[in-house]
């Protein structure tokens, strides 16, 4: 077998009741998470949602995008086209990161906006949305819970090679199909069925047979011409130009606690140059994102500033993160109980509130 077989606790049928690790990362048990001590006013601000400044950020990605794919298409043929489509799928694969906040109705003001984009990001990184949206709301629900989180990237022990793989897009777009395909013939799978309620199975069937022909279509159109540019454009980008994706999502929860009820212990926060987190779209905020997953990422920097006394260290760049990332993954590969434990600052206005859940933005 070319990849190692999950651990079977990272399944959702897992009994998490009988999870070992549940003490490992954090002692208290009253299923509360912990939040920052911030007015409800200017709570209530940083959740304003706009369309100006958002529809600018989104139609400047577009013509980037558009520019840089005609400059692409006129290097084909040529050692021009390395570089040229290097560039174009980075900007290509924003389209992932742009998806998580618009998954939550948290980017545009007017909701047929926020639709029309979260569709597009979806469709342009292999994502089925109703799917998608109700997974990515558990992970937001029960984040790096084992038996609970259906998005758990890297599982213990470390499988080194399907890190590695992922690089390329190949697991997460391997999962993805593994979803697709079934769910376009009528078939619910196991994870679907843990986190789609019923009354959305219907729509997810039908849109998964949409991504299905759309899927069969391109490859149709490639083999009908006898070349694979139109996969060079279309979904390709997602496997020869991840790398800004694949380091920034697996600096987001890798090597951290599991089961705790504390974002700042499960996952990390980095900052980044302004073209880095323009095409990441301030994912790298990520403690703040899961905090307040309704803030839309334009505020997020502007969170960070207002409750970062309350976090723990925060990484100045991918170079910076990585340094304790990469480590972590190779021993946790030997050493399946070992974990970076984060010392958190001894704020006393600290406060906890009850979990809650992260509903995704309904479907237009």
């Amino acid at each position: 077998m070319l990849f190692k077989k999950v651990p079977e606790k990272y399944s959702l049928s897992a009994d998490f009741s009988a999870n070992t690790d549940l003490s490992v990362a954090e002692p208290s048990g009253d299923q509360t998470w912990w939040m920052p001590d911030i007015k409800r006013r200017e709570l209530k601000q940083l959740m304003q949602r706009q369309d100006r400044k958002p529809l600018f950020n989104y139609l400047l990605w577009l013509t980037l995008l558009v520019g840089t794919g005609v400059l692409a298409f006129f290097t084909l043929g040529t050692w021009w086209a390395v570089p040229a489509f290097l560039l174009y799928g980075t900007i290509y694969s924003s389209c992932d990161p742009r998806s998580h906040d618009l998954g939550h109705g948290a980017t545009f003001k007017s909701r047929w906006l926020n639709a029309i984009f979260c569709n597009l990001c979806l469709f342009m990184t292999l994502k089925e949305p109703i799917d998608w949206r109700w997974r990515h709301t558990r992970h937001h629900t029960d984040t790096i819970h084992v038996g609970l989180d259906p998005e758990i990237l890297v599982t213990r022990p470390a499988d080194l090679l399907r890190i590695a793989a992922d690089f390329f897009f190949i697991m997460q777009a391997k999962g993805e199909l593994k979803a697709i395909i079934p769910h376009a013939f009528g078939v619910v799978t196991h994870d679907a069925s843990h986190y789609v309620p019923k009354t959305e199975w219907k729509k997810m069937f039908w849109s998964s047979r949409f991504y299905l022909a759309c899927i069969l279509g391109v490859i149709a159109w490639c083999v009908a011409i006898g070349s694979i540019v139109p996969l060079l454009f279309i979904w390709g980008p997602r496997f020869y130009a991840n790398w800004l994706n694949y380091f920034g999502f697996l600096s987001q929860h890798a090597g951290l606690a599991e089961d705790s009820y504390d974002h700042r212990l499960n996952t990390r926060t980095f900052t980044m140059n302004p073209v880095f987190e323009f095409l990441y779209a301030n994912l790298n905020y990520h403690i703040e994102h899961h905090i307040y997953p309704s803030i839309p990422y334009y505020n997020l920097p502007v969170l960070h500033k207002m409750i970062k006394e309350e976090l723990p260290y925060t990484y100045t760049g991918l170079v910076d993160v990585s340094r304790e990332v990469l480590p972590v993954l190779w021993r946790q590969a030997h050493d399946p109980g070992y974990f970076t434990s984060r010392t958190l600052p001894p704020v006393k206005a600290s406060r906890v509130q009850p979990a809650f859940s992260a509903a995704p933005a309904p479907a237009e």
